[in-house]
């Protein structure tokens, strides 16, 4: 497959075809910082929980998986990294509609407590990444995109039982394209909902469905956006059995 992520560590951002070096010195940077948590999260396990997950992902544009990392501090506030990759059926490169092509993403995100109490925790997330786009054959007069992504907004999790944790949140969503263009690609508000199921000792079964309403480019982008996850994760580390917030 063209131009695909061929290496992984401090070697992301290298691809075999001509993704804006902008998006891979910004990968680079936030898996810099990925790795700085992890090597801190070593240094206190005793302290905080960790979390790994791998996911399948697929929306109304494209089809791919995600792999995450995250730690969680004792006060309950969570910070992680995540990567993505993706095959995209539709894009939209400088505001031209285009067909199949290919998506990496990198992102660090995070979790500010807001409240909590046994059945109910509510919190802030904050997202800030970057997004490489690239098509097999452009019909227009872009081949690849470079972006900067962010959301943010509340997020709960009701713990129901030992057994089942219901998920939503509510999140304000802007990407902005860097290259070719320089403009607002995404602007919008995100709904999703989901739920985690525990299956085994610190491993969690979770799957959420999101609807995603948009403005870009001048009104030349795609209107409505939904979209689903199914994917594993492991807990380890203090309080681990009880991390279910995600």
């Amino acid at each position: 497959m063209r131009r695909w992520l061929i290496t992984l560590g401090p070697g992301l951002g290298v691809w075999t075809g001509t993704a804006s070096a902008q998006v891979a010195r910004a990968v680079q940077w936030l898996v810099a910082l990925g790795l700085c948590l992890g090597v801190w999260t070593g240094t206190v396990s005793a302290q905080v929980a960790g979390a790994v997950g791998v996911a399948g992902r697929g929306s109304s544009l494209e089809v791919g998986g995600e792999v995450d990392a995250r730690i969680r501090l004792p006060e309950g506030a969570q910070f992680g990294v995540s990567v993505r990759g993706a095959r995209t059926s539709r894009t939209y490169l400088g505001g031209y509609a285009e067909g199949d092509g290919g998506s990496f993403d990198a992102s660090l995100h995070g979790v500010v407590p807001l409240f909590a109490t046994d059945a109910l925790e509510v919190g802030l997330r904050l997202g800030l990444g970057a997004r490489s786009l690239w098509l097999d054959a452009a019909q227009g007069p872009y081949e690849t995109a470079a972006r900067l992504t962010s959301d943010f907004g509340p997020v709960a999790a009701l713990h129901v039982d030992p057994h089942l944790t219901l998920r939503l949140g509510w999140t304000l969503v802007v990407e902005a394209e860097l290259d070719p263009t320089v403009e607002i690609s995404t602007l919008g508000a995100r709904l999703v909902g989901g739920a985690l199921v525990p299956i085994g000792e610190g491993v969690m079964l979770y799957g959420d469905v999101g609807v995603l309403g948009t403005f870009g480019f001048g009104g030349d982008n795609e209107k409505l956006q939904v979209d689903g996850t199914l994917g594993v994760r492991w807990a380890f580390g203090a309080g681990s059995r009880g991390w279910r917030f995600f």
